[in-house]
């Protein structure tokens, strides 16, 4: 529930931001056009799910990225059919689909249901260009987890002639679509507390189950339980029932709740002309709200305390309710760790508690205490031990690009000398001072930051690491080796006893 409004927010900010076309004509494979002049190498692109889709549940935006596409060949690609297989299942062409090329290439949609699905996208090369693989189809998978469920069941329900019968059903979460259950395997049980154990509840084609027992015998509270098993987690529900049996009506204060099921048994009542309802009585134990009830919503956690008037039937524990807030993490907790970074946006979404998430002591604002949860504060793909900026920018993505030496420093901003050569790259005033700032690595440089491959100090065309006579006078020509040899015999002019041979001798 939460995270659907989360990803209609992300699409409205895309689209206003220009990102995102939603509804745009994806491109139809063409005639393919004999190349021109412009042939552009594809075998470092990739097809990634964005760092800021975290842990996505059916119904999300998921949103991909290509990455190892060059800002200059942006413009000469345009983006094809996108399809996703669910499950292994056929691929099927996702008609919903925003896609762009501004800036970067970015699609993205809604996932329709749980599973691991397969996602492909087409890229075809512009009028003018080729592909050095031709047209270029990339794929990845994406594990979706189930959105959640719920049991949908009375609070209470009173015997009847000696019988107690009521239905329920598994339901999606509020404002969740009834397709969010299609494909799980969904089961339900009635524990009624004795020795047997629980007792399976049988369900129909909708989810929804009948429960009819003779009140001999049947303690004041039921327990359901549901779970639904997806193809890659399992979500389940509990609920409790009391029930209002006829056997022995004792009702002291006349609040409409018997005794044996009142916890203020001789409080507030119809002395006082009130009665036990939803609406002044949310979990039906027969104390006012407003003056005799401590804990509302009967979680375990006292409404002082409770940040949510929540449904009944479950109660605040840590596997429930992480952060012991009195909202249920699965359905009404955005926050789970109380870290104030939403759980959609969090990397741990489970972690440490007691601290707020802040740039002082979470530098790259994922969710994760860096004194003790995130191995990579900056979010740069470097973990902390290898990082020389392990607070510097983040979310960047690091190849030979964007930080030559692989040091965790953003060659553009943060770092001084981007192939470690130990010549700074430029002075405080901008003034070039490594000649050559992307010397291979470990390579020995001169006092200008070039290395012998990178250096022709006789200007022969020659560079000193395979000049075999480094110090050629200018303008004579030379061979391969960076040499001269003035009568053509295969002797260097330096070794040639006889450098005025005759042509016809070698």
């Amino acid at each position: 529930m939460r995270r659907a409004v989360t990803a209609v927010a992300l699409v409205l900010t895309m689209l206003m931001a220009g990102c995102l076309g939603i509804g745009e004509d994806l491109a139809e494979a063409g005639p393919v056009s004999e190349p021109e002049t412009t042939t552009v190498e594809t075998g470092s692109w990739a097809l990634m799910l964005t760092d800021s889709v975290r842990n996505p549940v059916a119904g999300d935006l998921l949103i991909f990225t290509v990455n190892g596409v060059a800002d200059e060949h942006l413009d000469l690609l345009s983006i094809g059919q996108v399809t996703a297989a669910y499950n292994g299942g056929v691929p099927e062409t996702v008609l919903d689909v925003a896609a762009s090329t501004n800036g970067e290439v970015v699609v993205a949609f809604i996932a329709e249901q749980t599973g691991v699905v397969t996602i492909t996208v087409e890229l075809f090369p512009s009028d003018g260009v080729t592909f050095n693989d031709g047209t270029v189809s990339l794929s990845t998978d994406v594990t979706v987890g189930q959105a959640g469920l719920r049991l949908v069941v009375p609070t209470a329900v009173n015997a009847d002639e000696g019988l107690v019968a009521f239905t329920g059903r598994v339901a999606p979460l509020r404002e969740r679509p009834p397709s969010d259950l299609d494909g799980l395997t969904c089961t339900a049980t009635l524990d009624l507390g004795s020795n047997e154990g629980p007792m399976a509840l049988a369900l129909d084609d909708n989810l929804g189950f009948e429960v009819m027992l003779t009140e001999d015998g049947l303690p004041p509270l039921v327990t359901i339980t549901t779970s639904c098993i997806g193809p890659v987690d399992t979500a389940s529900d509990t609920r409790s029932v009391r029930l209002i049996l006829s056997e022995k009506v004792l009702d002291a204060d006349g609040d409409g709740v018997q005794d044996e099921l009142d916890r203020c048994p001789n409080g507030i009542g119809e002395a006082q002309g009130w009665q036990s309802r939803s609406s002044t009585d949310h979990d039906g134990d027969g104390c006012r709200d407003r003056d005799e009830d401590e804990d509302d919503d009967d979680d375990g956690r006292l409404d002082v305390d409770d940040l949510c008037l929540s449904e009944t039937g479950w109660t605040s524990t840590e596997n429930e309710d992480h952060d012991t807030d009195g909202c249920r993490d699965d359905s009404e907790d955005q926050d789970d760790d109380n870290d104030g970074r939403p759980d959609v946006e969090d990397a741990c979404p489970r972690g440490t508690m007691g601290w707020t998430s802040l740039r002082a002591v979470d530098w790259d604002l994922d969710g994760c205490l860096d004194s003790g949860e995130d191995l990579d504060d900056d979010d740069d793909a470097v973990l902390d031990n290898d990082d020389a900026c392990p607070k510097g920018e983040s979310a960047w993505i690091q190849d030979n690009t964007t930080d030559w030496d692989f040091d965790g420093c953003l060659d553009r901003t943060e770092d001084e000398d981007d192939d470690n050569d130990g010549i700074n790259d430029a002075d405080l005033n901008g003034t070039m001072l490594d000649m050559c700032p992307q010397t291979s690595l470990g390579a020995v440089v001169d006092e200008f930051g070039c290395a012998a491959d990178q250096r022709d100090s006789d200007e022969d065309g020659v560079n000193d690491a395979s000049d075999l006579c480094s110090s050629t006078p200018l303008g004579e020509s030379v061979d391969a080796e960076g040499c001269h040899d003035m009568d053509d015999d295969g002797v260097h002019m330096q070794n040639d006893v006889c450098p005025n041979s005759p042509a016809r001798w070698s």
